[in-house]
């Protein structure tokens, strides 16, 4: 039968999703072998200025990037906390229960630093858990953490009642190998903090996915680094999963972090849903946006945002911030002069 809208302008589609060596890729494009490709942010660079092709960059994915404060990590016969206690060689399981600590955390890393240098200005520094694509449910003039190390310093001084300040601690941070970008986020974090007391040891160590996953599930990780992408375009998607107390990142926050969620965001998260008024649904996701910075049980790091790479004569082209890598081929056409 007939298409309502009438045939497509592109009879034909190849997906090839073997091809997963960026120099390949990039050739293809040159050669006029691929229409467009997936540029990973660290070779966008090398696209810029390529004859015959259009580099799209800063695209606002509905995704962001965090870690995770586990305020009840397992620390038996864990490598990661050290001695598991507050001794100047580990830290105890419940060390990111400590307001102060994770609030020092957040002003020790360097957003802006990681932006410019790591994501090529293709991020945002957040305002909370809901992304800056859904910036009409948040104050946008609002507060953002930044790298501060006397605030940082301050909130150290404060946790524990003074003992972190006094005895250090010695703690690792762990990130899934190949995944650099996230080895370099545990860099930078660890220098910040480690700058702002020499008896502060942060140690930064990749694993395999495989490997990781199992001590992820049995709460081992001190910190979880993780990102999460929209199902749909609404703000719940995001202070659910993140926020309430059954959600599944603030699962890797341990008991402490589920009772804190339980206490402070469940009775907003279920009111956001529930709410058929969306001047109030604003309201209520705008508290909960900022009580997710003044109550901080992740760190958020970045809003993502993603690039694509065509050929000039492909024409049509819109992005899906859900689904940044899907193409809507009815929409497409080339046109070569």
């Amino acid at each position: 039968a007939d298409y309502w809208q009438g045939p497509a302008a592109i009879k034909t589609v190849i997906i090839n999703n073997s091809v997963t060596e960026f120099n390949t890729r990039k050739l293809m494009l040159q050669k006029g072998e691929a229409d467009a490709i997936y540029v990973p942010v660290e070779n966008s660079p090398q696209i810029e200025g390529m004859s015959g092709v259009n580099l799209l960059r800063g695209l606002p994915r509905l995704s962001n990037v965090c870690a995770i404060f586990n305020q009840n990590i397992n620390a038996t016969d864990n490598e990661f906390v050290g001695s598991g206690k507050l001794d100047g060689n580990g830290i105890p399981a419940d060390f990111f229960s400590d307001l102060n600590i994770r609030k020092a955390f957040s002003y020790a890393f360097d957003y802006e630093a990681f932006i410019k240098e790591v994501v090529l200005g293709e991020a945002s520094v957040p305002y909370g858990v809901i992304p800056a694509g859904l910036n009409g449910f948040f104050d946008e003039k609002g507060f953002r953490y930044s790298y501060d190390p006397e605030k940082a310093e301050e909130y150290f001084k404060k946790a524990f009642n003074g003992e972190v300040w006094e005895k250090g601690f010695k703690v690792s941070l762990i990130w899934n190998i190949p995944n650099t970008t996230r080895k370099t986020a545990c860099e930078i974090l660890a220098a910040g903090i480690e700058a702002i007391n020499p008896k502060f040891k942060v140690e930064v160590q990749g694993m395999e996915w495989a490997t990781m996953l199992p001590r992820r599930r049995e709460g081992r990780l001190p910190m979880v680094f993780i990102g999460w992408l929209a199902d749909y375009a609404d703000p719940h998607n995001f202070v659910y999963p993140y926020l309430h107390s059954k959600g599944d990142l603030i699962t890797f926050t341990g008991e402490n972090g589920r009772a804190l969620a339980a206490k402070e965001f469940d009775p907003l998260v279920n009111a956001g849903i529930n709410e058929l008024n969306p001047e109030k649904r604003v309201e209520i996701y705008t508290k909960l946006q900022k009580k997710s910075l003044e109550l901080a049980p992740h760190l958020m790091l970045y809003d993502s945002c993603d690039r694509v790479a065509m050929k000039d004569y492909v024409k049509g082209y819109v992005f899906d911030p859900i689904c940044p890598a899907q193409y809507d081929f009815y929409a497409l056409s080339k046109t070569k002069e």
